[in-house]
């Protein structure tokens, strides 16, 4: 599975959940994981362990998109989203995040999820 993920890359704590999410499904193995350049660029230069690798493939490549942080980085992903034709989940890393079906704590289940809405 090909997922795309859109972190809220511009808030410190929500980035190093961004990156351990990204480490976290790349050692799953199964699921090709992408990001943007920038938020690329900005997760390899302040975490080590995330794989070189990342970031090879555009939204419209993906299998769905992911959204990590609250319900603005949904919206922002929304965005992404609709642009790409992809369905969109959102994993809730901010304070209210009543637009995500999943908590930063589930983001295991997020392999669950994607079988629920028929991607696994």
């Amino acid at each position: 599975m090909k997922l795309f993920l859109c972190p809220n890359a511009y808030n410190e704590a929500q980035l190093a959940q961004a990156a351990g999410c990204v480490r976290m499904l790349a050692a799953k193995g199964g699921h090709d994981v992408a990001l943007s350049d920038a938020d690329r660029e900005r997760l390899l230069g302040t975490e080590a362990g995330i794989p070189a690798e990342i970031s090879g493939f555009s939204p419209e490549e993906s299998d769905i998109i992911v959204s990590l942080g609250g319900d603005g980085s949904m919206l922002r992903a929304a965005q992404t989203a609709v642009l790409s034709g992809k369905p969109l989940v959102g994993v809730n890393s901010g304070r209210r995040g009543y637009l995500c079906a999943l908590e930063i704590g589930e983001l295991d289940q997020l392999v669950a999820v994607f079988a629920d809405i028929g991607f696994v």
